[in-house]
Protein backbone atom coordinates (compact mmCIF):
# COMPACT_ATOMS: atom_id res chain seq x y z
CA UNK A 1 0.00 0.00 0.00
CA UNK A 2 1.32 3.51 -0.90
CA UNK A 3 0.35 5.82 1.94
CA UNK A 4 1.51 9.17 2.20
CA UNK A 5 0.96 11.51 5.80
CA UNK A 6 0.23 15.24 5.16
CA UNK A 7 3.30 17.22 7.11
CA UNK A 8 1.57 19.52 9.91
CA UNK A 9 4.10 22.84 9.24
CA UNK A 10 4.83 22.94 12.81
CA UNK A 11 8.26 21.25 13.39
CA UNK A 12 10.58 19.06 11.98
CA UNK A 13 9.63 15.39 11.45
CA UNK A 14 11.27 13.68 13.03
CA UNK A 15 11.35 16.03 15.79
CA UNK A 16 14.57 17.37 16.86
CA UNK A 17 13.23 17.89 20.46
CA UNK A 18 10.05 17.44 22.40
CA UNK A 19 7.00 16.31 19.75
CA UNK A 20 3.73 14.78 19.80
CA UNK A 21 2.20 15.09 16.39
CA UNK A 22 5.64 14.86 14.66
CA UNK A 23 6.81 11.53 16.90
CA UNK A 24 3.19 9.99 15.83
CA UNK A 25 3.74 10.97 12.33
CA UNK A 26 7.76 9.67 12.21
CA UNK A 27 6.52 6.47 14.22
CA UNK A 28 3.70 5.98 11.63
CA UNK A 29 6.37 5.72 8.68
CA UNK A 30 9.25 3.35 10.33
CA UNK A 31 6.11 1.06 11.10
CA UNK A 32 4.56 0.52 7.65
CA UNK A 33 7.78 0.89 5.37
CA UNK A 34 8.65 -2.57 8.09
CA UNK A 35 5.66 -3.86 7.37
CA UNK A 36 6.50 -3.53 3.36
CA UNK A 37 4.15 -0.34 2.88
CA UNK A 38 5.17 3.11 1.06
CA UNK A 39 4.87 5.76 3.56
CA UNK A 40 6.14 9.35 1.95
CA UNK A 41 5.47 12.59 4.39
CA UNK A 42 5.10 15.71 2.26
CA UNK A 43 3.05 19.36 2.32
CA UNK A 44 -0.10 19.05 1.05
CA UNK A 45 0.57 21.36 -1.42
CA UNK A 46 3.29 18.55 -3.13
CA UNK A 47 1.05 15.95 -2.61
CA UNK A 48 0.28 14.14 -6.60
CA UNK A 49 -2.74 12.37 -5.30
CA UNK A 50 -2.95 9.73 -7.84
CA UNK A 51 0.72 7.99 -6.92
CA UNK A 52 -1.02 7.14 -2.95
CA UNK A 53 -3.79 4.58 -1.83
CA UNK A 54 -4.40 6.57 1.23
CA UNK A 55 -3.99 10.39 2.23
CA UNK A 56 -3.91 10.83 5.99
CA UNK A 57 -3.42 14.08 7.91
CA UNK A 58 -3.31 14.80 11.79
CA UNK A 59 -4.43 18.42 11.47
CA UNK A 60 -7.67 19.72 11.01
CA UNK A 61 -7.22 23.22 8.95
CA UNK A 62 -5.26 21.29 6.30
CA UNK A 63 -7.90 18.59 6.52
CA UNK A 64 -10.82 21.28 5.44
CA UNK A 65 -8.04 22.33 3.10
CA UNK A 66 -8.08 18.84 1.36
CA UNK A 67 -11.76 18.69 1.22
CA UNK A 68 -11.93 21.75 -0.45
CA UNK A 69 -9.55 20.24 -2.96
CA UNK A 70 -11.76 17.44 -3.98
CA UNK A 71 -8.84 14.89 -2.35
CA UNK A 72 -10.24 12.04 -0.44
CA UNK A 73 -8.46 11.84 2.92
CA UNK A 74 -7.99 9.75 6.49
CA UNK A 75 -7.70 12.07 9.89
CA UNK A 76 -6.57 11.66 13.24
CA UNK A 77 -7.93 14.72 15.93
CA UNK A 78 -5.13 14.90 18.82
CA UNK A 79 -6.56 18.31 19.42
CA UNK A 80 -8.12 18.17 23.48
CA UNK A 81 -8.97 22.05 22.86
CA UNK A 82 -11.67 20.90 21.09
CA UNK A 83 -13.29 19.34 24.30
CA UNK A 84 -11.37 22.24 26.35
CA UNK A 85 -13.33 24.89 24.55
CA UNK A 86 -16.51 22.97 24.11
CA UNK A 87 -18.69 22.65 21.01
CA UNK A 88 -19.08 26.14 20.36
CA UNK A 89 -15.63 26.87 19.93
CA UNK A 90 -14.28 27.27 16.56
CA UNK A 91 -11.66 24.30 17.37
CA UNK A 92 -14.12 21.93 17.75
CA UNK A 93 -16.25 23.05 15.17
CA UNK A 94 -12.91 23.00 12.88
CA UNK A 95 -12.14 19.21 13.97
CA UNK A 96 -15.96 18.59 13.46
CA UNK A 97 -16.34 19.11 9.77
CA UNK A 98 -12.35 17.71 9.10
CA UNK A 99 -14.15 14.26 10.90
CA UNK A 100 -17.28 14.47 9.29
CA UNK A 101 -15.52 15.05 5.24
CA UNK A 102 -13.30 12.16 5.90
CA UNK A 103 -13.52 8.88 4.43
CA UNK A 104 -13.00 7.30 8.45
CA UNK A 105 -11.40 9.25 11.12
CA UNK A 106 -9.66 8.25 14.70
CA UNK A 107 -8.95 9.61 17.88
CA UNK A 108 -6.66 8.03 20.37
CA UNK A 109 -9.25 8.57 23.57
CA UNK A 110 -12.25 7.03 23.82
CA UNK A 111 -14.26 10.10 25.49
CA UNK A 112 -13.71 11.86 21.77
CA UNK A 113 -15.82 9.27 20.48
CA UNK A 114 -19.02 9.93 22.36
CA UNK A 115 -17.94 13.85 21.83
CA UNK A 116 -18.29 14.40 18.27
CA UNK A 117 -20.71 12.06 17.75
CA UNK A 118 -19.80 10.90 13.78
CA UNK A 119 -20.39 7.80 12.40
CA UNK A 120 -17.06 7.91 10.48
CA UNK A 121 -15.00 7.97 13.72
CA UNK A 122 -13.66 5.42 15.49
CA UNK A 123 -10.90 4.91 19.03
CA UNK A 124 -6.97 3.96 17.51
CA UNK A 125 -5.00 3.89 20.85
CA UNK A 126 -1.61 5.62 20.42
CA UNK A 127 1.67 3.38 20.79
CA UNK A 128 5.53 3.01 21.85
CA UNK A 129 8.68 2.20 19.72
CA UNK A 130 9.70 -0.72 22.26
CA UNK A 131 13.25 -1.03 20.46
CA UNK A 132 13.97 2.30 21.41
CA UNK A 133 12.10 2.91 25.22
CA UNK A 134 13.49 -0.59 26.71
CA UNK A 135 13.63 -1.40 30.63
CA UNK A 136 17.15 -1.74 32.66
CA UNK A 137 17.60 -4.28 35.58
CA UNK A 138 16.79 -2.47 38.47
CA UNK A 139 15.76 -4.44 41.54
CA UNK A 140 13.83 -2.67 44.11
CA UNK A 141 14.52 -3.28 47.56
CA UNK A 142 13.51 -0.66 49.95
CA UNK A 143 11.04 2.29 50.07
CA UNK A 144 13.86 4.65 50.02
CA UNK A 145 15.30 3.17 46.66
CA UNK A 146 12.01 4.49 44.59
CA UNK A 147 12.48 7.65 42.61
CA UNK A 148 9.07 9.01 40.61
CA UNK A 149 8.88 10.64 37.67
CA UNK A 150 6.40 12.89 35.83
CA UNK A 151 7.06 13.85 32.27
CA UNK A 152 5.28 15.76 30.41
CA UNK A 153 4.36 19.25 28.56
CA UNK A 154 2.34 21.46 31.20
CA UNK A 155 -0.56 23.98 30.83
CA UNK A 156 -2.99 24.92 28.01
CA UNK A 157 -2.36 27.00 24.76
CA UNK A 158 -4.20 29.89 26.61
CA UNK A 159 -2.27 29.57 30.27
CA UNK A 160 0.61 27.56 29.88
CA UNK A 161 1.53 27.92 33.58
CA UNK A 162 -1.62 26.15 34.43
CA UNK A 163 -0.92 22.79 36.36
CA UNK A 164 -2.56 20.39 33.26
CA UNK A 165 -0.33 17.69 34.21
CA UNK A 166 -0.73 17.71 37.98
CA UNK A 167 3.29 18.39 38.71
CA UNK A 168 1.95 20.51 41.66
CA UNK A 169 -0.21 17.36 43.29
CA UNK A 170 2.65 15.28 42.34
CA UNK A 171 5.30 16.97 44.32
CA UNK A 172 3.08 17.23 47.30
CA UNK A 173 2.49 13.62 47.50
CA UNK A 174 6.42 12.86 46.90
CA UNK A 175 6.96 15.44 49.55
CA UNK A 176 4.02 13.79 52.01
CA UNK A 177 6.17 10.47 51.38
CA UNK A 178 9.91 12.06 51.28
CA UNK A 179 10.60 10.28 48.17
CA UNK A 180 12.71 12.19 45.22
CA UNK A 181 11.14 13.30 42.09
CA UNK A 182 12.00 14.23 38.70
CA UNK A 183 10.09 16.62 37.05
CA UNK A 184 10.97 16.33 32.70
CA UNK A 185 9.80 18.26 29.73
CA UNK A 186 10.47 21.24 27.31
CA UNK A 187 11.20 24.76 28.31
CA UNK A 188 7.75 26.02 28.81
CA UNK A 189 7.10 24.17 31.70
CA UNK A 190 9.15 27.05 32.99
CA UNK A 191 6.03 28.84 32.94
CA UNK A 192 4.54 26.72 35.59
CA UNK A 193 7.54 26.53 37.74
CA UNK A 194 8.41 30.55 37.69
CA UNK A 195 4.64 30.76 39.14
CA UNK A 196 4.64 28.22 41.90
CA UNK A 197 7.16 27.93 44.04
CA UNK A 198 8.15 24.27 45.49
CA UNK A 199 10.67 24.38 48.34
CA UNK A 200 11.54 20.64 48.09
CA UNK A 201 14.88 19.07 48.39
CA UNK A 202 14.12 16.38 46.84
CA UNK A 203 12.65 18.18 43.69
CA UNK A 204 14.71 17.79 40.20
CA UNK A 205 13.12 19.91 37.76
CA UNK A 206 14.64 18.83 34.10
CA UNK A 207 14.22 20.93 30.56
CA UNK A 208 14.91 19.91 26.85
CA UNK A 209 16.48 16.56 27.32
CA UNK A 210 16.81 15.00 23.77
CA UNK A 211 15.69 11.26 23.27
CA UNK A 212 18.45 9.94 24.65
CA UNK A 213 18.80 11.65 28.21
CA UNK A 214 14.44 11.02 28.48
CA UNK A 215 15.22 7.17 27.83
CA UNK A 216 17.78 7.16 30.39
CA UNK A 217 15.38 9.45 32.47
CA UNK A 218 12.35 6.58 32.51
CA UNK A 219 15.14 4.17 33.28
CA UNK A 220 16.41 5.78 36.10
CA UNK A 221 13.09 5.94 37.88
CA UNK A 222 10.18 3.29 39.23
CA UNK A 223 6.88 5.20 39.20
CA UNK A 224 5.65 7.23 36.39
CA UNK A 225 2.80 10.04 38.25
CA UNK A 226 0.63 11.34 35.52
CA UNK A 227 -2.42 12.88 37.91
CA UNK A 228 -3.30 14.94 34.25
CA UNK A 229 -6.66 17.04 34.23
CA UNK A 230 -7.48 16.61 30.49
CA UNK A 231 -5.59 14.67 27.85
CA UNK A 232 -6.95 13.97 23.68
CA UNK A 233 -4.31 10.39 24.37
CA UNK A 234 -5.68 7.67 26.76
CA UNK A 235 -2.84 6.41 26.81
CA UNK A 236 -0.24 9.60 25.82
CA UNK A 237 3.11 9.15 24.31
CA UNK A 238 4.68 10.25 27.70
CA UNK A 239 2.73 6.97 29.80
CA UNK A 240 3.41 3.98 26.85
CA UNK A 241 7.08 5.35 27.04
CA UNK A 242 7.27 5.43 30.71
CA UNK A 243 5.90 1.77 30.35
CA UNK A 244 8.00 0.29 27.79
CA UNK A 245 11.14 1.21 30.11
CA UNK A 246 9.40 -0.57 32.74
CA UNK A 247 7.71 2.06 35.20
CA UNK A 248 4.05 1.32 36.53
CA UNK A 249 1.75 4.19 36.33
CA UNK A 250 -0.40 6.16 38.69
CA UNK A 251 -2.19 8.66 36.99
CA UNK A 252 -5.86 9.69 35.75
CA UNK A 253 -7.14 7.72 33.26
CA UNK A 254 -10.98 7.97 31.30
CA UNK A 255 -13.49 6.08 32.66
CA UNK A 256 -14.51 3.60 29.76
CA UNK A 257 -10.95 2.86 28.93
CA UNK A 258 -8.32 0.41 31.09
CA UNK A 259 -4.71 0.85 30.64
CA UNK A 260 -2.93 -2.77 32.38
CA UNK A 261 0.42 -1.51 34.46
CA UNK A 262 -1.80 1.67 35.29
CA UNK A 263 -3.46 2.33 38.81
CA UNK A 264 -6.28 4.66 38.64
CA UNK A 265 -5.95 7.76 40.68
CA UNK A 266 -7.79 11.05 41.94
CA UNK A 267 -6.26 14.43 40.90
CA UNK A 268 -5.53 14.99 44.63
CA UNK A 269 -2.45 14.33 46.75
CA UNK A 270 -4.02 11.84 49.30
CA UNK A 271 -5.27 9.81 46.16
CA UNK A 272 -1.45 9.84 45.16
CA UNK A 273 -0.26 8.71 47.97
CA UNK A 274 -2.08 6.07 48.84
CA UNK A 275 -1.50 4.82 44.95
CA UNK A 276 2.11 4.96 45.29
CA UNK A 277 2.31 3.04 48.64
CA UNK A 278 0.14 0.42 47.29
CA UNK A 279 2.34 0.03 44.00
CA UNK A 280 4.99 0.59 46.15
CA UNK A 281 4.31 -2.72 47.54
CA UNK A 282 3.26 -4.81 44.57
CA UNK A 283 5.91 -3.12 42.33
CA UNK A 284 6.77 -6.55 40.49
CA UNK A 285 3.73 -6.92 39.82
CA UNK A 286 2.67 -3.38 38.26
CA UNK A 287 6.03 -3.33 36.44
CA UNK A 288 5.28 -6.63 34.44
CA UNK A 289 2.06 -5.74 33.77
CA UNK A 290 3.54 -2.34 32.30
CA UNK A 291 6.19 -3.84 30.10
CA UNK A 292 2.81 -6.46 29.18
CA UNK A 293 0.84 -2.75 28.02
CA UNK A 294 4.02 -1.88 26.13
CA UNK A 295 4.29 -4.90 24.02
CA UNK A 296 0.17 -5.32 23.22
CA UNK A 297 0.37 -1.46 22.13
CA UNK A 298 3.73 -1.37 20.32
CA UNK A 299 3.56 1.13 16.85
CA UNK A 300 4.32 -2.11 14.67
CA UNK A 301 0.52 -3.51 16.15
CA UNK A 302 -0.88 -0.38 16.41
CA UNK A 303 -0.56 0.46 12.70
CA UNK A 304 -1.50 -3.21 11.89
CA UNK A 305 -4.76 -2.45 13.27
CA UNK A 306 -4.40 1.24 11.33
CA UNK A 307 -3.73 -1.16 7.66
CA UNK A 308 -6.95 -3.25 8.60
CA UNK A 309 -9.21 0.07 8.87
CA UNK A 310 -8.12 1.83 5.71
CA UNK A 311 -10.74 1.13 3.02
CA UNK A 312 -8.86 -0.24 0.10
CA UNK A 313 -8.09 -3.30 2.67
CA UNK A 314 -11.42 -3.18 4.09
CA UNK A 315 -13.26 -3.29 0.78
CA UNK A 316 -10.72 -6.39 0.35
CA UNK A 317 -12.10 -7.96 3.76
CA UNK A 318 -15.88 -7.34 2.88
CA UNK A 319 -15.48 -8.64 -1.00
CA UNK A 320 -13.96 -12.21 1.32
CA UNK A 321 -16.60 -11.91 3.72
CA UNK A 322 -19.71 -11.90 1.06
CA UNK A 323 -17.83 -14.84 -1.14
CA UNK A 324 -17.80 -17.08 1.99
CA UNK A 325 -20.37 -19.93 2.24
CA UNK A 326 -21.32 -20.23 5.82
CA UNK A 327 -22.80 -23.71 6.85
CA UNK A 328 -25.78 -23.59 9.01
CA UNK A 329 -24.58 -26.20 11.21
CA UNK A 330 -22.03 -24.26 12.69
CA UNK A 331 -23.95 -21.03 13.10
CA UNK A 332 -24.78 -20.16 16.50
CA UNK A 333 -28.01 -18.49 17.25
CA UNK A 334 -26.97 -15.28 19.46
CA UNK A 335 -27.65 -15.06 23.33
CA UNK A 336 -29.44 -12.46 24.81
CA UNK A 337 -27.35 -10.39 27.02
CA UNK A 338 -27.84 -9.23 30.66
CA UNK A 339 -29.08 -5.93 30.52
CA UNK A 340 -26.87 -2.99 32.29
CA UNK A 341 -28.05 -0.60 35.26
CA UNK A 342 -26.78 2.94 34.86
CA UNK A 343 -27.50 5.39 37.40
CA UNK A 344 -25.89 9.21 37.65
CA UNK A 345 -26.85 12.48 39.53
CA UNK A 346 -25.71 14.83 36.71
CA UNK A 347 -27.69 18.18 37.09
CA UNK A 348 -31.07 15.54 37.58
CA UNK A 349 -31.27 12.11 38.92
CA UNK A 350 -31.52 9.26 36.18
CA UNK A 351 -31.51 5.40 35.33
CA UNK A 352 -30.74 4.06 31.84
CA UNK A 353 -31.25 0.22 31.81
CA UNK A 354 -28.99 -1.18 28.60
CA UNK A 355 -28.79 -4.46 26.94
CA UNK A 356 -30.52 -6.27 24.71
CA UNK A 357 -32.77 -8.54 27.12
CA UNK A 358 -36.09 -7.40 26.25
CA UNK A 359 -37.65 -6.63 29.90
CA UNK A 360 -40.12 -4.44 31.53
CA UNK A 361 -39.15 -2.18 34.65
CA UNK A 362 -41.22 0.09 37.10
CA UNK A 363 -38.44 2.88 38.72
CA UNK A 364 -39.48 5.12 41.52
CA UNK A 365 -37.97 8.39 42.69
CA UNK A 366 -38.37 8.61 46.26
CA UNK A 367 -36.40 11.70 49.24
CA UNK A 368 -35.43 9.56 51.78
CA UNK A 369 -35.30 12.73 54.23
CA UNK A 370 -39.79 13.42 53.58
CA UNK A 371 -40.17 9.84 52.27
CA UNK A 372 -42.38 11.31 49.37
CA UNK A 373 -42.57 9.62 45.71
CA UNK A 374 -41.29 12.83 44.03
CA UNK A 375 -41.50 10.76 40.21
CA UNK A 376 -41.93 7.44 38.76
CA UNK A 377 -42.39 5.88 35.37
CA UNK A 378 -42.11 2.08 33.66
CA UNK A 379 -39.68 1.62 30.96
CA UNK A 380 -38.05 -0.82 28.60
CA UNK A 381 -34.38 -1.64 28.70
CA UNK A 382 -32.50 0.75 26.09
CA UNK A 383 -34.68 3.66 27.86
CA UNK A 384 -34.17 5.95 30.50
CA UNK A 385 -36.06 7.65 32.86
CA UNK A 386 -34.90 10.78 35.28
CA UNK A 387 -36.25 12.89 38.23
CA UNK A 388 -36.04 16.55 37.44
CA UNK A 389 -34.89 18.28 40.28
CA UNK A 390 -31.25 19.58 39.79
CA UNK A 391 -30.96 20.22 43.71
CA UNK A 392 -29.32 17.93 46.00
CA UNK A 393 -31.77 15.46 47.00
CA UNK A 394 -31.06 12.26 49.10
CA UNK A 395 -32.34 9.59 46.74
CA UNK A 396 -33.93 6.32 47.13
CA UNK A 397 -34.43 4.81 43.23
CA UNK A 398 -37.06 1.67 43.89
CA UNK A 399 -35.75 -0.80 40.33
CA UNK A 400 -38.68 -3.33 40.21
CA UNK A 401 -38.20 -5.64 36.98
CA UNK A 402 -42.08 -6.49 36.31
CA UNK A 403 -42.09 -10.20 34.65
CA UNK A 404 -40.06 -11.28 37.50
CA UNK A 405 -41.06 -8.63 40.33
CA UNK A 406 -37.15 -9.13 40.74
CA UNK A 407 -36.54 -5.79 43.05
CA UNK A 408 -33.56 -3.42 43.47
CA UNK A 409 -33.43 -0.34 45.78
CA UNK A 410 -30.42 2.20 45.15
CA UNK A 411 -29.00 4.59 48.15
CA UNK A 412 -27.63 7.54 47.27
CA UNK A 413 -23.88 7.50 48.26
CA UNK A 414 -20.92 9.93 47.26
CA UNK A 415 -18.48 9.07 50.12
CA UNK A 416 -15.24 9.04 47.52
CA UNK A 417 -17.35 9.60 44.59
CA UNK A 418 -16.36 12.54 42.69
CA UNK A 419 -18.56 14.93 42.56
CA UNK A 420 -18.42 18.65 40.53
CA UNK A 421 -20.23 21.74 42.20
CA UNK A 422 -20.76 25.00 39.73
CA UNK A 423 -21.31 28.46 40.76
CA UNK A 424 -23.73 30.27 38.30
CA UNK A 425 -23.00 33.36 39.73
CA UNK A 426 -20.45 35.76 38.30
CA UNK A 427 -20.87 38.23 41.38
CA UNK A 428 -17.93 38.52 43.80
CA UNK A 429 -20.49 38.00 46.85
CA UNK A 430 -22.47 35.52 46.10
CA UNK A 431 -19.31 32.93 45.73
CA UNK A 432 -17.59 34.05 48.84
CA UNK A 433 -20.76 33.49 51.11
CA UNK A 434 -21.39 30.67 49.01
CA UNK A 435 -17.64 28.93 49.77
CA UNK A 436 -18.79 27.61 53.41
CA UNK A 437 -21.67 25.55 52.40
CA UNK A 438 -19.63 23.62 49.45
CA UNK A 439 -16.89 23.22 52.07
CA UNK A 440 -19.61 21.05 54.06
CA UNK A 441 -20.87 19.37 51.52
CA UNK A 442 -17.49 17.79 51.25
CA UNK A 443 -17.27 17.22 54.77
CA UNK A 444 -19.99 15.62 54.91
CA UNK A 445 -20.37 13.12 52.40
CA UNK A 446 -17.04 12.89 52.48
CA UNK A 447 -16.79 12.64 48.57
CA UNK A 448 -13.92 14.25 46.00
CA UNK A 449 -15.31 17.52 45.06
CA UNK A 450 -14.64 19.42 42.18
CA UNK A 451 -15.93 23.05 42.58
CA UNK A 452 -16.02 25.24 39.54
CA UNK A 453 -15.99 29.25 40.11
CA UNK A 454 -14.67 32.17 39.05
CA UNK A 455 -11.59 33.63 41.20
CA UNK A 456 -10.93 30.32 42.21
CA UNK A 457 -7.19 31.76 43.71
CA UNK A 458 -9.04 33.11 46.29
CA UNK A 459 -9.94 30.09 48.28
CA UNK A 460 -7.17 27.38 46.74
CA UNK A 461 -4.73 27.52 49.33
CA UNK A 462 -8.07 27.43 52.18
CA UNK A 463 -10.20 24.89 51.47
CA UNK A 464 -7.35 21.79 50.57
CA UNK A 465 -10.06 19.46 50.85
CA UNK A 466 -11.87 20.82 47.19
CA UNK A 467 -10.26 20.97 43.56
CA UNK A 468 -10.90 24.40 42.12
CA UNK A 469 -11.64 24.62 38.41
CA UNK A 470 -12.10 27.95 36.12
CA UNK A 471 -15.90 27.94 35.84
CA UNK A 472 -15.95 27.62 31.92
CA UNK A 473 -13.58 24.76 31.86
CA UNK A 474 -14.82 21.10 30.30
CA UNK A 475 -12.83 18.88 32.03
CA UNK A 476 -13.13 14.94 30.31
CA UNK A 477 -14.26 13.31 33.98
CA UNK A 478 -16.98 11.61 34.83
CA UNK A 479 -18.70 12.50 37.73
CA UNK A 480 -21.27 11.03 39.99
CA UNK A 481 -23.48 13.66 40.48
CA UNK A 482 -23.27 17.66 39.76
CA UNK A 483 -25.10 20.44 41.43
CA UNK A 484 -25.08 24.02 40.75
CA UNK A 485 -25.45 26.76 43.28
CA UNK A 486 -27.11 29.86 42.42
CA UNK A 487 -29.88 32.05 42.48
CA UNK A 488 -32.47 31.34 39.51
CA UNK A 489 -35.48 31.86 38.28
CA UNK A 490 -38.25 31.89 41.19
CA UNK A 491 -40.83 29.72 38.85
CA UNK A 492 -38.89 27.29 38.19
CA UNK A 493 -38.69 25.14 41.34
CA UNK A 494 -36.05 22.05 39.81
CA UNK A 495 -32.86 23.91 40.48
CA UNK A 496 -34.09 25.34 44.15
CA UNK A 497 -36.20 23.97 46.54
CA UNK A 498 -37.02 27.61 47.71
CA UNK A 499 -37.33 31.42 46.56
CA UNK A 500 -33.86 32.85 46.75
CA UNK A 501 -35.79 36.08 47.82
CA UNK A 502 -37.43 34.84 50.58
CA UNK A 503 -33.76 33.75 51.90
CA UNK A 504 -30.44 35.44 53.32
CA UNK A 505 -27.81 35.19 50.32
CA UNK A 506 -25.69 31.93 52.12
CA UNK A 507 -28.86 30.24 53.37
CA UNK A 508 -29.24 29.98 48.91
CA UNK A 509 -26.84 27.52 48.75
CA UNK A 510 -26.93 25.54 52.09
CA UNK A 511 -30.74 24.48 50.65
CA UNK A 512 -29.78 23.87 47.29
CA UNK A 513 -27.07 21.11 48.73
CA UNK A 514 -29.52 20.25 51.13
CA UNK A 515 -27.49 21.02 54.52
CA UNK A 516 -28.55 22.33 57.84
CA UNK A 517 -27.59 26.52 57.67
CA UNK A 518 -24.81 27.64 59.64
CA UNK A 519 -23.57 31.70 59.35
CA UNK A 520 -20.17 30.94 58.85
CA UNK A 521 -17.67 33.21 57.36
CA UNK A 522 -15.42 31.75 54.37
CA UNK A 523 -11.87 31.96 54.56
CA UNK A 524 -10.33 33.61 51.37
CA UNK A 525 -6.38 34.61 50.17
CA UNK A 526 -5.83 38.08 49.01
CA UNK A 527 -2.80 39.07 47.62
CA UNK A 528 -1.69 42.82 48.44
CA UNK A 529 -0.14 44.55 45.78
CA UNK A 530 2.87 46.34 46.69
CA UNK A 531 2.74 50.22 46.41
CA UNK A 532 4.23 51.23 43.41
Amino acid sequence: MKIVQVHPGLLPIPPNGWGAVEKIIWEYKLSFEKQGHTCDILYLNDIDVSKYDVVHIHVANLALLAHQRNIPYYFTCHDHHAYLYGKDSQCFKENYEAIKHSIKSFVPAKYLVNYFDLPNLEYLSHGVNNDVFFPIKNEIIDWEDHKLLCVANNGFIHNQSEDRKGFGYAIQAAKKLNLPITIAGPINNKNFFDKNNFEYDKLKIIYDLTEEELIKTYQSHTIFLHPSILEAGHPNLTLLEAMSCGLPIIGTFEENNDLLGLYKCERDVNSIIIAIKNVKFNHGFYKSQALKTSLEKSWDKITENLIEKYEVMKDQLINIYNSTIIDPKNFVEPQDEVNDLHIDFNDHSKIEIKGNLKRKYHVKFIDKKSNNLIYEDTINNNMWAAANLKYFVDWKIDITELSTNANLVYDLDLKNKRVKIVNESPSLGDYISWMPAVDDFQKKHDCILDFYTPNKSLFEEEYKNINFHNYNYNIPIQYKATYRIGCFDVNDRSKSPKDYRTQNLQQVAYDILELEYKDKSPNVTVQIKPES
